[in-house]
C-alpha cells in the first residue's frame, strides 16, 4: 500500500502531461478517491489507508495538495491503475465530476456519520458498481484476465 501524498503528487504530474492542465482542490481529490475505488474494484486491496472526508461537493483530504510527494517510489501497479483512472475521468467537467462523486454511497453514508468519514467497506460497495476499463489493453478487466499486464495479475488481498 503507497502513501497518499506520493499518489496525490503522482496523480497531479500525470494528470498535467495527459490533459495540460493542472489538478488541483476538488478535483484531486476526486481522482483519489475514484483511483480507491477503482483499486478495490479490480484488485480487491486499497490504494492507501489514509481516512476521506465527505465535504459539500465530494471527498476531502486535510493536508493533501499533490506537491510534497515522492511518486518515484510508487509501485508499477499502483501507476498503472493511477493512470487509468485520469485517462477514464479527465473529459468529465467539475460539475459532471461531482455528480459522481455525490452519487456515491460512500459519500451520501458519510454525510450521516460524525466526522463524515468514509467506511472502506462503502467504498467497496461503490466499486461492486462499476465495471472498470482498462484503456492500456482496451478492454474491461472482466473481459480476458489472461491478457491483463502482470502487474495487476497478482491475487486479490482484502
Amino acid at each position: 500500500m503507497d502513501n497518499l501524498t506520493n499518489i496525490a503528487t503522482y496523480v497531479r504530474e500525470a494528470y498535467l502531461l495527459v490533459t495540460g492542465q493542472d489538478l488541483t482542490g476538488q478535483r484531486l481529490a476526486d481522482f483519489l478517491y475514484l483511483a480507491q475505488r477503482e483499486q478495490l474494484a479490480v484488485r480487491n486491496r486499497p490504494l492507501y489507508r489514509e481516512p476521506i472526508t465527505a465535504g459539500l461537493h465530494g471527498p476531502v483530504f486535510p493536508g493533501i495538495d499533490g506537491k510534497d510527494g515522492d511518486p518515484n517510489v510508487l509501485e508499477e501497479g499502483t501507476r498503472y491503475c493511477l493512470k487509468n483512472t485520469i485517462l477514464s475521468y479527465k473529459d468529465l467537467s467539475d460539475g459532471e465530476l461531482e455528480g459522481v462523486m455525490i452519487e456515491q454511497q460512500s459519500w451520501q453514508n458519510a454525510q450521516n456519520r460524525p466526522g463524515k468519514q468514509y467506511e472502506l467497506e462503502d467504498i467497496r460497495k461503490d466499486a461492486g458498481e462499476i465495471r472498470p476499463y482498462d484503456h492500456f489493453c482496451d478492454m474491461y478487466y472482466d473481459e480476458d484476465s489472461e491478457n491483463l499486464p502482470e502487474e495487476l495479475r497478482e491475487e486479490p488481498q482484502p
